[in-house]
């Protein structure tokens, strides 16, 4: 009996640790940080420079060099059955087989064996591109932040007015992430103090180091534009796909939108293209799907080959964001994609930003005009952050700024900031005086909760004092007043002056009228030898200073400080008084 009971126990576990077995096979796939490391790490192994050519080899076209390596999306984790000699493979994750060959006539036919199979979804081919910037402007220098902005593209899209914006939110501005999938990022550099979220993300070296070696600086020079034109609830995240040099791989960037999805980020931007040489790009599709089913927006460069940017990809896309390039006269940049794909233009001419080893310099190209859409999109996700990638492109493009004669080749218009801001605002609340002299402040919204102050300073969301009752008046200086509702941005400040003081020069025997909309309750004058008020005009009757208070029916209350003085064609009663102290009548 204890035999059959042992029998039964060891069959028992054999039969369990089967079934686990399959169900691991079949069902359980490695964890997406696993796959991106075994991708870079055979994508290093088997890279550009292994297979014979180099992006500094001006003989060979990168683009134009096999890889040898093919992607391979089955509907299932199971290690494909035949791999038809591939000398080294990844997969396990999401169904991605990556297959590496050793000539082109072997990698052509896998891809025509796993192209027949009923069970592989796509089949496309690995490539290697780079990225092409126009000339630089001037070269790089030691960091300086003396000025708002770093460059005039700031000034340009209104980033003053988003700014502002994100910051009356205060609490409860919510964190939002841009990750900047590119050459890495300086993190070191002191602009970024505070705006940085580590991704450990670094897919050409794979060594969870995502700095920037970039000859050019190219991922810090367009995270410094991000930066530049946020508020502090923003930061930056480094996704490095393109090496030294500025190349990069297909499968690798495509994999770093899925890390950056994974990580929650709000916003990805890709300052990068590649020759639209197939009709679909399977696997980036597939991971720009992901991007939108998560409410990631994505922003990308129309690139800068002057040719229509339906030719390149991503910018063909139609669910991205593609961001076309101006110059400081708002006209199109000479060297800028253009075409039916462009959804927007921004400043990509001249733009100064940060770069590695703390340094700065000015750089051309699509790729610094994107960075301005990314921030414009992280102030709407900053406001409301359910809006979905489409939205977020409606909002871009309706409220763009056209200049006379533009060129809508470039996108319906040039991003401007400001217009954002009031298009998702709550309207500005009206402060006015009741019966009793209280102010009363009434909005549009019923949804929406007033915030004030009464000693002039601005109001902060979530901070300040919320406005249920009328103000009283007695104490206060100036109240000002913000609206807010949740998903929208604050509305402007309004304001009203309870007490305040004006500086004023009165001639000798001259008079100055007070005008107010206001009857006047009363009235007091610190010295009316110096100054007098008859209910209507200020009259200076003798040399000095003096102060006049008017008291108004709302309770408002303003003093004017008065210098009297002569006027120039009243030269000789002004010797007189000079030599004798003595004040002749004037007009």
């Amino acid at each position: 009996m204890k035999k059959l009971f042992s029998l039964i126990l060891v069959l028992s576990f054999i039969f369990t640790s089967f079934n686990s077995t399959c169900a691991f096979a079949n069902n359980d796939e490695i964890p997406l940080e696993e796959y991106a490391s075994q991708l870079s790490a055979l994508t290093k192994q088997y890279g550009i420079d292994s297979i014979g050519g180099t992006s500094e080899d001006t003989e060979t076209n990168p683009s134009e060099i096999s890889l040898n390596r093919i992607i391979v999306k089955t509907n299932d984790n199971q290690p494909l059955a035949n791999d038809c000699g591939a000398i080294a493979k990844v997969e396990g994750y999401d169904g991605l087989h990556i297959m590496q060959y050793t000539s082109e006539e072997s990698t052509n036919q896998a891809y025509e064996y796993f192209s027949k199979l009923s069970n592989v979804e796509f089949v496309e081919f690995d490539f290697f591109f780079e990225i092409i910037e126009p000339e630089l402007e001037q070269e790089t220098e030691t960091f300086e932040c003396d000025k708002e902005f770093l460059s005039w593209g700031s000034t340009t899209v209104c980033s003053n007015k988003a700014i502002a914006c994100a910051k009356s939110l205060a609490e409860n501005a919510p964190e939002i992430i841009v990750a900047v999938i590119d050459t890495g990022i300086d993190y070191t550099h002191s602009f970024f103090k505070d705006r940085m979220v580590d991704s450990k993300v670094d897919l050409i070296e794979n060594d969870g180091d995502p700095y920037d070696d970039h000859y050019g600086g190219h991922g810090t020079h367009v995270a410094g534009i991000v930066v530049d034109n946020t508020a502090e609830n923003v930061k930056v995240s480094a996704y490095k796909t393109i090496n030294s040099r500025g190349g990069g791989y297909y499968s690798v960037t495509c994999t770093a939108i899925d890390l950056a999805v994974k990580n929650d980020v709000d916003v990805i931007n890709m300052s990068l293209s590649w020759e639209n040489t197939e009709d679909c790009y399977n696997m980036f599709e597939e991971s720009l799907q992901k991007a939108v089913e998560n409410n990631v927006a994505v922003v990308v460069a129309a690139g800068n080959q002057y040719s229509d940017a339906s030719t390149r990809c991503p910018a063909s896309n139609n669910n991205v964001i593609t961001v076309a390039a101006t110059d400081e006269n708002n006209e199109p940049a000479s060297f800028s994609n253009y075409g039916n794909c462009v959804d927007v233009a921004a400043p990509g001419f001249s733009i100064n930003s940060t770069m590695p080893e703390n340094k700065q310099a000015t750089k051309n190209g699509t790729s610094m005009a994107s960075p301005f859409v990314a921030a414009a999109v992280a102030l709407v996700k900053t406001v409301n952050q359910n809006y979905t990638p489409d939205e977020i492109k409606t909002i871009v493009k309706e409220t763009a700024f056209v200049p006379e004669n533009w060129n809508e080749a470039y996108g319906i218009g040039i991003l401007n900031l400001e217009n954002i801001v009031s298009r998702l605002s709550v309207s500005t609340p009206i402060l006015s005086f009741n019966p009793n002299n209280d102010v009363v402040i009434t909005i549009s919204s019923s949804d929406a909760l007033v915030y004030y102050t009464t000693d002039g300073s601005n109001p902060v969301v979530g901070v300040s004092k919320i406005y249920d009752d009328p103000i009283n008046t007695t104490s206060a200086v100036k109240i000002k007043a913000v609206a807010y509702e949740q998903g929208k941005a604050p509305s402007d400040i309004a304001s009203l002056n309870i007490k305040w003081s004006k500086n004023i020069d009165i001639r000798y025997k001259g008079r100055k009228t007070v005008n107010s909309s206001y009857d006047i309750v009363k009235y007091t004058c610190s010295n009316e030898e110096i100054v007098s008020f008859d209910g209507k005009q200020i009259k200076g009757e003798s040399i000095g200073e003096a102060s006049v208070t008017i008291f108004y029916e709302t309770g408002q209350r303003v003093t004017y400080n008065v210098t009297v003085d002569f006027a120039p064609f009243q030269w000789f009663h002004e010797i007189i008084y000079k030599l004798f102290g003595v004040l002749l009548w004037s007009l």
